[in-house]
């Protein structure tokens, strides 16, 4: 068995290092790995979030706790936690920071504010993710795939 598979290696890892300054640099050089990079895409809509590691294919879906008449965000922790379980789901390293991208579907009268935008990056990053990117429409896990590859850039994607 390799160690990349282990489950019980990360914490036998972090345990080596002295501080969580040397902790924090040991989970951004394991996350550089290739092997060990975790990509996903999530799908917020009102009614529900559904995330696909694009990767594994491996997909979740969680109906939503937080609804608001004209908005997909009501009450930030709710969303950051609903983020927080669906993605433990579909990545398997915990440890392992992933690269995002999050997909806003619906209630969008008129576009999505910086606020909005702002609060669903702030979720990603609160839910593990490393590098964080939104889209305002759906967006396909083979396209987002190359995304994260650097075939494209930017951090948010247009409609």
């Amino acid at each position: 068995m390799q160690a990349r598979d282990d489950p019980d290696v990360a914490p036998l890892l972090l345990a080596l290092c002295i501080n969580s300054t040397e902790s924090l640099m040991l989970i951004q050089l394991l996350s550089r790995i290739p092997g060990l990079k975790q990509q996903g895409v999530v799908y917020v809509s009102d009614k529900h979030l559904k995330a696909t590691n694009t990767n594994t294919k491996e997909t979740a879906t969680l109906a939503r706790r937080d609804n608001h008449p004209r908005s997909l965000i009501n009450d930030f922790g709710v969303v950051e936690q609903e983020f927080i379980d669906v993605l433990s789901q579909i990545f398997k390293h915990k440890w392992i920071r992933s690269d995002l991208l999050i997909c806003l579907l619906g209630k969008n009268d008129g576009g999505y504010t910086s606020i909005e935008k702002r609060a669903f990056r702030e979720v990603g990053y609160g839910a593990g993710a490393k590098n964080v990117f939104l889209a305002e429409k759906e967006i396909s896990p083979h396209i987002a795939a190359e995304l994260f590859h650097g075939k494209l850039h930017g951090h948010t994607i247009d409609a």
